[in-house]
């Protein structure tokens, strides 16, 4: 515990941008604007909360993300010692977190058929499918989610629209903690919200979210048309895991362990896009004054839109006396038993581990 309280802050503002710059290298990009993806990842909540908390999931994440790099990169110059390597590591997935282990052998699968059926769209669409449901039929098998025969569809539809439009957060803050669909911004509950200059008005995240969405609808649809494979891996990746998620979080009642643990994930494959388009958009700018000043509007209004999320989140609480009491209580009196189960809220079994 100690190790990871120590590492994972550390760690991770120095090796999520290693990975992103090197990621978007294999796709081709420019050195440019590979380091404007990493400076665009200051952006989601979730890699800013998941390189803030100590938990042992994120650097499961990162791992993933390392083998990912590594598919990418044996796919540049083949090796089949490369290649049982990797595989190698896929399997020493399974000692860890359970969804990484799923999402390593999804995308291998995927990057395979990809790369053995490049062009034929009605392949991709059925891959699609498969990847959309992967996590919802995972979920249901394991009993972290049960089907709904009585679902609100359009309560579900406000509840998407509402989160992902940072909608809730500029009419709200509400009371309640909305602890779905806060991927880009956090959805903070009254008892958590600090107001600053940034957020006193919050309706402009409401217009900033409605055209970065835009983007990545536009920039997506232009990677699907294109001809290159990888970006062909990643949008299918995309789309499955965004649809995966939305079904299990918002149509799927029960503990969703899967899907609720995606948030890093969704915020790194949808933010490729996104930089990869803005980029594009600053050089295809001729004149020279013209592309500057778009280069300046686009710095300015997204670092406003880094700084109002830096200051959403997290919505972390203290333990009360009571609480602290309680979980010393607990373990003086368990800490030398093998087998321990203690029931109680999030922050008090923080306290206790």
């Amino acid at each position: 515990i100690i190790f990871i309280l120590e590492f994972i802050p550390k760690i991770w503002p120095i090796i999520l941008p290693i990975l992103l710059f090197e990621i978007a290298r294999s796709l081709r990009w420019e050195k440019k604007n590979a380091l404007f993806l990493v400076w665009l990842s200051a952006l989601p909540f979730a890699l800013q909360v998941s390189g803030s908390f100590t938990l042992p999931v994120n650097l499961s994440f990162l791992f993933w993300l390392a083998v990912i790099l590594l598919q990418l990169k044996n796919r540049e110059h083949f090796s089949w010692f490369g290649h049982f390597f990797i595989l190698f590591l896929g399997v020493l997935m399974a000692f860890g977190h359970s969804l990484y282990f799923i999402l390593f052998w999804l995308a291998y699968a995927l990057l395979i058929i990809i790369y053995f059926c490049p062009f034929k769209k009605i392949y991709h669409f059925f891959i699609l499918l498969a990847t959309v449901a992967a996590i919802p039929v995972l979920e249901l098998v394991s009993k972290f989610s049960q089907l709904n025969h009585n679902i609100d569809w359009w309560g579900s539809i406000k509840s998407i629209v509402g989160n992902f439009t940072g909608w809730y957060l500029a009419v709200g803050p509400r009371v309640s903690d909305i602890t779905v669909g806060n991927i880009i911004l956090n959805q903070p509950p009254l008892s958590a919200f600090v107001s600053n200059i940034f957020t006193y008005n919050r309706f402009w995240l409401v217009v900033l979210m409605l055209v970065f969405w835009s983007i990545y609808l536009l920039s997506s649809f232009q990677w699907i048309k294109s001809s290159a494979r990888l970006q062909h891996f990643f949008i299918i990746l995309n789309c499955g895991f965004w649809g995966g998620y939305i079904i299990s979080r918002y149509f799927l009642p029960g503990e969703n362990i899967l899907a609720r643990r995606l948030d890093a994930v969704l915020a790194v494959l949808t933010i490729l896009p996104v930089a990869h388009w803005l980029y594009k958009i600053i050089l295809q700018q001729n004149n020279f004054y013209l592309k500057k000043i778009i280069f300046f509007l686009i710095f300015l209004i997204f670092s406003a839109a880094i700084t109002a999320s830096y200051s959403l989140g997290p919505d972390t609480i203290a333990i009360s006396t009571e609480q602290y009491l309680a979980m010393d209580y607990i373990w003086q009196k368990e800490k030398n038993s093998e087998k321990i189960c203690v029931l109680s809220d999030t922050y008090p079994l923080l306290a206790l581990e």
